[in-house]
């Protein structure tokens, strides 16, 4: 799945793009409002996407010359199911987190983030899923694996998207934080915290 605009795959991208503009909002927008703040296709593209819409009762449209006002109907049955599909992102990240506080052992002191284009909003259908983990000092280099391949497999199974576990025991983060490590550095300043203490807090616990 496309984990920066859900529902991209279910529908075009275009018309998933034109849904999160209006669903995030109760206000109105003309069509060259709608391109602009959905930052995809063409301006006639969104206008098609809108029409389409519009027929299948998804989107109103009210007539205030020059423009066509367009919003969203919340009304309509299948509203509940686009907005929870708006919601998958948000669903993922907690679900990640779910699965480290109860799959995982409770001792086990994990830090886990999210980056690369999924953390950017850059991803498609066929990027992978990139988390950085830090595991605690000394853990058993088979137990690190597992817990790696669980973690992957999990994250797999929620979105369809090929997932990849990049890990380090913690004395390495705070190794290569203090040495601006150029992929540490990216994962703090891109990556999103889904479970675990920030690693820039790594750096204070470890002085």
């Amino acid at each position: 799945m496309n984990l920066s605009e859900p529902l991209d795959g279910l529908t075009s991208m275009v018309e998933a793009a034109v849904l999160r503009v209006l669903a995030r909002a109760d206000a109105g927008f003309s069509g060259r409002q709608v391109h602009t703040l959905a930052g995809v296709g063409s301006t006639s593209s969104v206008h098609r996407a809108l029409g389409h819409l519009v027929r299948v009762g998804i989107v109103t449209a009210e007539s205030r010359p020059p423009a066509i006002i367009y919003r969203a109907n919340r009304e309509h049955a299948l509203w509940p199911v686009i907005e929870s599909g708006l919601g998958a992102r948000a669903r993922v990240f907690d679900g990640i987190r779910h699965f480290c506080e109860h799959d995982l052992p409770e001792d086990l002191d994990l830090t886990v983030v999210v980056y690369g284009s999924v953390a950017r909003r850059e991803s498609t259908l066929e990027s992978d899923v990139d988390l950085f983990v830090v595991y605690p000092d000394g853990i058993d280099d088979d137990a690190r694996a597992e817990f790696s391949y669980m973690l992957a497999s999990h994250v797999q199974r929620a979105t369809g998207n090929e997932t990849q576990v990049y890990s380090v025991e913690r004395a390495e983060a705070v190794q290569r934080l203090s040495e601006d490590d150029p992929l540490v550095a990216n994962v703090v300043e891109d990556g999103i915290l889904v479970f675990g203490p920030p690693l820039k807090s790594l750096t204070r616990s470890a002085a």
